[in-house]
């Protein structure tokens, strides 16, 4: 079976968000040979390299926007051929900037010395006249690699990036926009936000649905949900279309315990099914949840059929759910669901049953969970780190030190590694 154009697109848009744009771009070659491809994956390939600080391979790859593309009459479905050559496009490379060994040095001394001044306490003021002082020459790649690297010196980088586009012979670029407006909506600084997004599209950056996506996150993290659905509807708006990312986003907030707004991240997850994206585990753990939490347990579930009907294993969709019913407190229909599982053909494994381990510590029901760890031993499964922990972690509340150090060793003669969580349990409550 040949890759289809939507296989090929989710898993460069996987790629590169997880900062992979060198693997991204060797799919996306092999994605340009035989079928069209949307300017909106080349632009998200480019970003993810202006991202990495690769900005020769971003402009390689921005201007296979700009390049003609003309039928083929030698591919099916009337697919286009393009003129771009990609053995004329360079291998990526792992520095910034493709410099000559002296032009580098000099680089990194100005990089060096711009953050050293930007992370100083002095005023903006005299950052400025030192600054001027230096006379460096500013180029996109130092520029860029001083907002990602003082980006936690919020005003002082915002300051910076707005007296650096006053230099003669110096520009923006959107990525550089992209990365002043992320430190802005960090600062919660919305309306200067909305200032470099307004003010970009002035300047001929136009906005990319990367830009989009990061607005949104800033209100999301914030709590400002309202303003999120909002900057979400005026992007379709624009005829920017989500893509997995933006919808991961947006659900993932919406069901956040302080702003939740279930209603809406119904509609909002429908949406993203009916657009072809399929959810990933943190999406589905949040959505799920929220669900229960809500006590909308029929939405849930048909979540869940929905999910396998669109290819995600039964096995997996149902212990998820049975997951979060365990962690919203609601155990009679996690266990009657277990049950319906076996039916399913699904089996109760090491997942479900520390799920439910959980679910029944949490409750204070400590003789029926440990009931439940030896039914585990009697169908040949060996308790896991969770559930170690799960039983550590009661016992440390009750105040029997000694039983959760028996746990403890026990957990490590059988060869369960402790985990981040573990021992955090042990420092606080001990």
């Amino acid at each position: 079976m040949n890759p289809t154009r939507k296989a090929y697109s989710v898993f460069i848009e996987e790629l590169c968000g997880v900062s992979k744009p060198d693997e991204a771009f060797k799919l996306l070659k092999e994605m340009y040979s035989k079928m069209v491809v949307d300017d909106s994956l080349l632009c998200l390939v480019a970003s993810s390299f202006n991202k990495n600080g690769e900005l020769e391979m971003a402009n390689q790859v921005e201007n296979m926007c700009r390049t003609p593309k003309v039928k083929n009459p030698e591919m099916p479905n009337g697919a286009f051929r393009s003129d771009i050559d990609f053995n004329q496009i360079p291998t990526p490379i792992t520095s910034p900037c493709v410099d000559v060994p002296q032009t580098k040095v000099c680089r990194d001394k100005d990089l060096q010395e711009v953050c050293r001044i930007l992370s100083s306490t002095y005023s903006w003021s005299l950052m400025q006249k030192l600054l001027e002082k230096r006379e460096i020459h500013f180029t996109p790649c130092l520029v860029e690699e001083v907002l990602y690297r003082c980006q936690r010196h919020g005003h002082a980088t915002l300051c910076f990036f707005s007296w650096v586009s006053q230099q003669p012979g110096y520009r923006h670029t959107t990525e550089m926009y992209n990365m002043a407006i992320k430190i802005s909506g960090s600062g919660k600084d919305f309306k200067h936000m909305t200032s470099l997004f307004l003010e970009m599209g002035s300047r001929g950056c136009s906005p990319t649905l990367n830009t989009w996506n990061i607005m949104i996150t800033q209100y999301g993290r914030a709590g400002l949900t309202d303003f999120m659905l909002k900057k979400f509807k005026q992007m379709k708006q624009e005829a920017f279309k989500p893509n997995r990312s933006t919808y991961k986003f947006v659900i993932v907030f919406l069901c956040g315990k302080e702003s939740r707004k279930a209603d809406e991240a119904i509609k909002i997850f429908q949406e993203m099914i009916c657009e072809g994206h399929v959810p990933d585990n943190e999406v589905i753990d949040a959505y799920l949840s929220c669900l229960c939490e809500v006590g909308k347990l029929s939405e849930a579930k048909r979540c869940v059929e929905i999910l396998c009907e669109r290819g995600l294993a039964p096995q997996k969709s149902y212990t998820l759910l049975v997951k979060s019913l365990c962690r919203t407190r609601r155990l009679e229909e996690a266990m009657a669901l277990v049950d319906d599982m076996v039916h399913l053909g699904c089996v109760v494994d090491k997942y479900i049953y520390g799920s439910i381990v959980y679910g029944l510590l949490k409750e204070g029901c400590l003789d029926e969970a440990l009931a439940k760890v030896e039914s585990m031993r009697t169908h040949g499964i060996s308790p896991t780190t969770h559930i170690y922990t799960s039983l550590m972690i009661y016992y440390l509340k009750e105040k029997q030190l000694m039983k959760a150090m028996q746990i403890f060793k026990k957990m490590k003669e059988d060869g369960c590694d402790p985990s981040i969580i573990t021992y955090s349990a042990l420092i606080v409550d001990t």
